[in-house]
């Protein structure tokens, strides 16, 4: 519907319940997609662009090589030679070390989640290797950002304890290892190796990361944690995690009943040097970012 939107186009399944679907869907647009029942791993059309969407699943399970993929992954460079510019979707998980071939790859995230990752091939994006893309909902309109590297070396940034402010940034930006570019925007380091959180003394706007102020650091035992929020009159409000064996509900469930009238404030769980921590902060709300 999308491509509909902007011009003609051709859409290939080998699936007919697929096309049918299709038909339904595109029958409004403005220019109508030719639909053809064909299997795309033999190329049944050309033209100047192509977005190609395999299938990820084998009946009820989902796979995990590129080359299981219906079609596969391995067709890319048959697929290069057919179309001057190419989209392939495929899941924000693939180990990228499986394809024979890459160009710029792409995160999309929506609503806090990393949903999709696309490889472009020939795409005019000044040597772009990694990107990362957030759609931001604003009302009825959506709109969005990119951070961009024209690099496939990952910069880490510093490692230091935890300053004045915490960082939870969004997860196309992980995904895609930009996690060194946005440090350096902030002026922020790693507060753990093998965790995603970034720290700074001073707050930041960005559309790249949930910023918190740290309000207390504890390490995790649940009747100190307990009376840590009492006696400063918190109780639980949103709890994440990173690298941390609880689940959210369950420990909030562990932590029991608090006063109504208590102020909510965000838990953060993670592993600082091997050890469970949570972090006990305040949100900066969106108007300060």
């Amino acid at each position: 519907m999308a491509l509909a939107e902007r011009g003609p186009c051709v859409g290939v399944d080998v699936d007919l319940a697929r096309l049918h679907m299709a038909r339904a869907n595109v029958e409004s647009m403005p220019f109508p997609a030719h639909l053809v029942a064909a299997d795309a791993t033999y190329g049944p059309v050309s033209g100047n662009a192509a977005v190609v969407d395999p299938a990820r699943r084998q009946g009820s399970r989902r796979v995990r090589s590129g080359a299981d993929y219906e079609p596969s992954l391995q067709l890319i460079e048959s697929w290069q030679e057919q179309f001057s510019l190419l989209a392939v979707k495929v899941s924000p998980a693939l180990d990228l070390d499986q394809l024979p071939s890459r160009q710029e790859v792409e995160y999309v995230s929506w609503r806090g989640q990393c949903r999709e990752a696309v490889l472009w091939f020939n795409r005019e994006s000044d040597g772009i290797r990694r990107r990362a893309t957030r759609i931001i909902e604003d009302g009825q309109v959506a709109r969005s950002v990119s951070l961009t590297s024209a690099s496939d070396d990952i910069q880490r940034p510093p490692l230091q304890p935890i300053g004045a402010v915490l960082y939870d940034p969004d997860p196309a930006l992980v995904r895609s290892h930009l996690i060194g570019e946005l440090a350096m925007q902030l002026g922020a380091w790693l507060i753990a190796e093998e965790v995603a959180y970034l720290s700074s003394d001073q707050i930041t706007a960005t559309p790249w990361a949930r910023c918190f102020r740290v309000l207390e650091q504890v390490p995790f035992q649940l009747t100190r944690l307990q009376r840590v929020l009492r006696s400063n009159g918190w109780r639980p409000g949103s709890i994440r995690r990173r690298h941390f064996p609880i689940e959210p509900e369950v420990l909030r469930k562990q932590l029991g009943r608090f006063e109504s009238d208590a102020s909510a404030v965000e838990l953060v769980c993670t592993r600082i040097k091997g050890k469970r921590t949570i972090f006990i902060c305040a949100p900066v709300m969106e108007s300060a970012r």
